[in-house]
């Protein structure tokens, strides 16, 4: 269902990115800006005749307060861990589509037309193949490996263009971070509301939380490319593909050390 949802987020933001992009070529920034003001009236208007009727599902939680829940969720290290090294690094580069590549096609002459495309490209892998990627990593894979593979993906994505560096390359690399981000995202997402800290949580509680962590790090994602470019073009983002490579490895080291634990105390 995550899978789902943000296979339909993505079809929306890519709809509106690129009729966006194009109108701007002809009608200009600011009258696309005002048409998108009035424009907002319709989500509202939806949302209060179609979806006024659902209520949250509620679950069971302990009695504690909600300053401990919060000690506990911040305390926890399989948490700060999978922030850290896995949650972080995949939302800071998604800024690479977001902040870097719309730079890095105006420097080589790219119409805003065909900046638009590159967002939709990204889109299209999302949207097709994140519900049928995510059951299949789901089934087969599991919640970790499929988490693994995909941010290998953003590893590989990101080193083609340091090694490449050119306007083909770079369309490649959106191509690969819309692959890792189809099914990683709904991975990600479904690891997050299972861990102690947050299944001690209600569910709009743990989704708050997520939604919290997912606009901290998109926050800090054009900062980090930013930082990247004033070191070049090629070498910055290599070495933040280096960053996301050395976190990968210290997740995994993690994980294999959690479960043997854990198996120990199972045997003992």
């Amino acid at each position: 269902a995550i899978a789902e949802f943000s296979a339909g987020s993505v079809a929306g933001l890519n709809c509106g990115g690129v009729i966006g992009g194009m109108l701007a070529e002809r009608i200009g920034y600011n009258t696309v800006f005002f048409l998108a003001a009035a424009i907002v009236i319709i989500p509202f208007a939806f949302i209060h005749k179609f979806m006024g009727q659902y209520e949250i599902k509620g679950r069971k939680t302990s009695n504690e307060s909600a300053l401990a829940k919060f000690a506990n969720f911040i305390s926890d290290k399989k948490t700060i861990v999978f922030l850290v090294c896995i949650f972080a690094p995949h939302l800071i580069n998604g800024s690479f589509l977001e902040y870097y590549f719309p730079l890095f096609a105006s420097g080589n002459n790219l119409s805003q037309s065909d900046i638009s495309r590159g967002f939709l490209l990204n889109g299209l892998f999302i949207i097709y193949l994140g519900p049928v990627l995510t059951r299949y990593a789901t089934e087969k894979l599991g919640n970790l490996k499929g988490i693994i593979i995909a941010m290998f993906i953003v590893f590989y994505a990101l080193i083609n263009f340091t090694l490449f560096g050119t306007i083909f390359a770079s369309f490649a690399t959106i191509i690969l971070l819309g692959i890792a981000e189809s099914f990683g995202t709904s991975l990600e997402t479904t690891y997050f509301l299972s861990l102690e800290g947050i299944k001690n949580l209600e569910i709009n509680q743990g989704i708050a939380y997520f939604s919290l962590m997912v606009y901290l790090n998109r926050m800090l994602g054009p900062m980090v490319y930013g930082m990247a470019l004033s070191l070049g073009t090629r070498m910055g983002v290599g070495i933040i593909g280096l960053g996301v490579l050395i976190l990968l490895l210290l997740f995994i080291f993690f994980s294999k050390y959690e479960l043997r634990r854990n198996s120990t105390s199972i045997t003992g």
